[in-house]
Parts: C-alpha cells; sequence; structure tokens
C-alpha cells in the first residue's frame, strides 16, 4: 500500500505534503511537536500528529523481533536498528530546514539593506549640503574681515536664529539660498552667518558682534566694508534676489 500525502499545519499555514517516513523523522528530530495538527486524505479532519491511526497501525507491524548479531569478541547482543529510509529522510529534512532558514535569512536581511541604503542616503544629503553652506558661509568674523582686506569685498555679516526665528526661515529661502544671490555673493561678498540659536555663539567675539551692531532683533544684515567700516543695516526685505543685489550695488570698495 502506497503512503498517503501527509499535510501539516505550521504557524497556522499548510505545509507539505510529506511521506510518513519524514514525519516520524521529524518528530524523531523535534522539528515538529505531537501536538501539531496533521490530514491526510481518508480522515475526516485535522488531529494531533500523534494520534495519527497510520502511525500507530505502523508501529504495530514494526514490532518484530531484534535480530542478534554476535562476534568473536562481543557475548552481547547487538540490535541491529540501522534504518537507511529513516537517515535518507532525515537527510532531506534537514535540507529542506536549511532552505527554510536561508529564506527566512533572506526576508530579513532585504528590508535591512533597504533601511541601512535610506540612512546613507540621508547622510550623503546632509553632509553635500553642510559641505555647500560651509563653503558658502564663514562663521568667524576676523577670518571673514581678512578675506575681504585680501580679496577687496565687502562683509556681510546676516545675524540669524535658524530653528526659532519664522522670517529667518522666510529670508533664507526667498533669497540667501537662490542660485542667483549665491552667484552674486560669490563674486562680490564675503559672507558671515551669526546664527543666535547655536551654542558656539557664546563667544566673547560674538557677544562684542552683538554689541557692537545692537543685535536687538533678527533677521539682520549688516554691511561692512573691508577695513571693517559699517556700511549699512537691514532687516527682513522681501523681493528676493534682484532686490537685494540691487541694493548691495550701491556699495563699491
Amino acid at each position: 500500500m502506497t503512503d498517503p500525502e501527509i499535510y501539516l499545519m505550521r504557524h497556522g499555514k499548510k505545509v507539505g505534503p510529506y511521506t510518513l517516513g519524514a514525519v516520524k523523522a521529524m518528530l524523531a528530530t523535534k522539528s515538529i511537536s505531537s501536538h501539531d495538527s496533521a490530514w491526510y486524505e481518508g480522515l475526516e479532519g485535522w488531529m494531533p500528529v500523534a494520534s495519527l491511526p497510520l502511525l500507530a497501525e505502523q508501529a504495530k507491524s514494526e514490532r518484530k523481533p531484534l535480530t542478534v548479531i554476535r562476534t568473536k569478541s562481543e557475548t552481547s547482543p547487538v540490535p541491529k536498528l540501522v534504518s537507511t529510509r529513516v537517515a535518507r529522510i532525515t537527510a532531506q529534512h534537514k535540507m529542506i530546514s536549511g532552505e527554510h532558514h536561508l529564506r527566512r535569512r533572506s526576508d530579513i536581511l532585504g528590508p535591512l539593506f533597504a533601511i541601512l541604503g535610506i540612512v546613507i542616503l540621508i547622510a550623503g544629503f546632509f553632509y553635500v549640503r553642510n559641505h555647500w553652506l560651509r563653503a558658502t558661509w564663514n562663521d568667524e568674523y576676523s577670518q571673514a574681515l581678512q578675506s575681504a582686506t585680501d580679496e577687496n569685498k565687502l562683509v556681510f555679516i546676516y545675524f540669524t536664529r535658524s530653528r526659532t526665528c519664522g522670517w529667518c526661515k522666510k529670508l533664507d529661502s526667498e533669497t540667501f539660498d537662490q542660485p542667483e544671490f549665491r552667484g552674486y555673493a560669490a563674486k562680490n561678498l564675503v559672507m558671515l552667518k551669526v546664527d543666535l540659536d547655536w551654542p558656539r555663539y557664546t563667544s566673547s567675539e560674538i557677544q562684542e558682534l552683538d554689541k557692537r551692531f545692537q543685535v536687538d532683533s533678527v533677521p539682520l544684515v549688516v554691511i561692512l566694508s573691508s577695513q571693517g567700516e559699517m556700511l549699512a543695516r537691514f532687516g527682513y526685505k522681501e523681493g528676493g534676489p534682484s532686490v537685494w543685489i540691487n541694493e548691495l550695488r550701491n556699495f563699491k570698495q
């Protein structure tokens, strides 16, 4: 009689089919529990693996006297228990289990690599952005003044609060972050940004600038000559890059 195809219910999913020998091997290696549900054609419904009539029938048929092998050096009987079929089924089950582990790993590694890629992209974006901002704005007054003297340019000091000042953010997006203004500034200005929301701007140098230029509100833009003489000061000015560029052209070195 041909063994029926046995299906198992694992973690709420129907898996299989397996041979009777494969089911016995999985029970022996504890890959499945005797309480796991099983079904094969002929049963009225699912039942625990340990209660399968097919297992009980085969257990009765396999109760045969043990074959006793005696050797010259041994006086005690050695039961002949080697079953190549069970060994082959066990090896097959191990291979299947290995494939399942590989699939689980791939299911986990795929999303992990995707998340890692997103993190790298975000980090790269902020690195490039910060590098670009550092290349555009100076953050040391003495260095900015020296560069203005060497290059014969105006000093453009921008007092801002990037975290708490809505008008500062508006001025940045409308004017200072625009390519038209940045192109003009690169040729004619030495840009110094003093962000009062950052802890580093509590230094004595910045406090001296705050006192000297009477920074009572932000945004505030102060224009200096290359020798450090104050030429003008502005608050928020709408109209975009062209308005600011036309205003700055009035000041010549």
